[in-house]
């Protein structure tokens, strides 16, 4: 009798194991997911779904993920095509979104500037500091990023020049990066 074999009680144990340590990964990144699908996704009502699919999509694909490799940014690639996804989806009911080129450079801008830590102030910020926005720098942000146009038409809306708009959005994002990392540090913003 071959005992080199593994017995199926011991592959469950194994199998249980390899879940508890997924969990746990999962669990200490949910914070930093939400607040990337929230970054991709400013002001939408849906983001909980969004994070809900993402999660399911994580959990299945549970074995796909390789031990001690970068899992923030699996998960956070998972979430980008999970977003996109809801987006494409969003686009056949004639909903305002994001155009796909601005929902990948808005998720490569913001995967940079999620610490790798577990931090539960980081989606409570990202709201707070879109808040502290000038109504001026709101309606660029959310009209740009929700509403399907290209830059030389949300600069025709605004009467800037692409240039300028590009300038605007730019500092825009820069500005809520520094508020985010400031109340992330226990400092309070005051411009």
């Amino acid at each position: 009798m071959d005992n080199s074999s593994t017995s199926p009680i011991s592959q469950d144990a194994h199998e249980n194991e390899a879940d508890g340590a997924y969990v746990t990964l999962l669990t200490q990144h949910q914070v930093n997911i939400q607040a990337f699908i929230t970054s991709l996704l400013p002001g939408d009502p849906d983001i909980e779904d969004v994070l809900q699919r993402t999660n399911i999509v994580l959990w299945n694909k549970r074995e796909q993920f390789e031990q001690n490799t970068n899992f923030k940014a699996w998960a956070f690639s998972i979430a980008r095509w999970e977003t996109k996804a809801w987006l494409t989806e969003k686009k056949r009911k004639d909903w305002l979104v994001f155009n796909d080129e601005l929902t990948d450079q808005m998720a490569e801008q913001f995967q940079e500037s999620i610490p790798d830590q577990k931090n539960e102030d980081m989606l409570p910020s990202l709201r707070r500091c879109l808040t502290r926005l000038s109504d001026n720098e709101r309606f660029l942000i959310f009209n740009y990023y929700q509403a399907d146009k290209s830059i030389a038409e949300c600069a025709a809306i605004v009467k800037k020049t692409e240039g300028a708009l590009r300038v605007a959005l730019f500092r825009i994002r820069i500005s809520l990066r520094r508020c985010i990392e400031s109340h992330l540090a226990g400092k309070e913003v005051t411009s």
